[in-house]
């Protein structure tokens, strides 16, 4: 499978980049530093752009047969400056799928946007802390562009703790709610759930959680 990895070098980027490469697919990473892509690799092509350039996304989307979304604004403190890459790139990347005929997409998504009660999201619970309301609304309106879209869209929304850790294979999976529990899991799990999703596609126009 031809796969782009759009935010290739983040913390989930990194390992669903290197999950795609050991299962054999041929992979493009998308990030805006070419040099933020250490990894060297026969099948491994790596794109310089901005998620949020039209003429970039459509240039890399074109002959693809999947794309994997891990962008996302950065951590505490930088965030709210750059929720654009959500609320601009998503849609963005939406539109350039559609033009191009890639209808397959994997997004990486918030746990906040997973619902608590049927009907009630995390987001809108009581106690639901002030500061990620503005992060958890940018992942909010990018899943809203998924649903709308014509896209095989699945957003998956790990727990609010995640490590280094373990490639274990084993977690729980739900779709549209969270996992009851700790919350917790580590990106190389992640990074399974991930390609198992892409190659499979057993969660099509769900947001999923997945967690121990």
């Amino acid at each position: 499978m031809r796969v782009v990895v759009f935010g290739a070098n983040g913390q989930f980027g990194t390992r669903i980049l290197h999950e795609a490469l050991d299962r054999g697919h041929d992979v493009t990473a998308f990030v805006r530093v070419r040099d933020s892509v250490a990894v060297e690799h026969d099948q491994l092509a790596v794109r310089v752009g901005d998620v949020r350039s039209a003429e970039d996304v459509s240039a890399t989307v074109q002959g693809q047969d999947a794309v994997v979304s891990a962008v996302g604004p950065g951590g505490p403190g930088t965030s709210d400056q750059h929720l654009d890459v959500l609320t601009q790139g998503v849609p963005g990347l939406v539109r350039a799928m559609e033009r191009s005929g890639v209808r397959r997409i994997v997004a990486m998504g918030s746990v906040a946007t997973l619902q608590v009660a049927p009907g009630l999201l995390l987001r809108d619970a009581p106690g639901f802390p002030s500061f990620a309301r503005a992060i958890s609304g940018a992942h909010l309106e990018a899943a809203e562009a998924l649903a709308a879209s014509s896209l095989d869209w699945t957003i998956v929304c790990p727990p609010v703790t995640v490590e280094a850790g373990a490639r274990t294979g084993t977690y729980r999976v739900q779709r549209d709610f969270l996992v009851p529990g700790e919350g917790r899991i580590s990106y190389e799990d992640v990074a399974h759930f991930v390609l198992d999703e892409l190659e499979h596609g057993r969660h099509l126009g769900h947001r999923v959680n997945v967690a121990y």
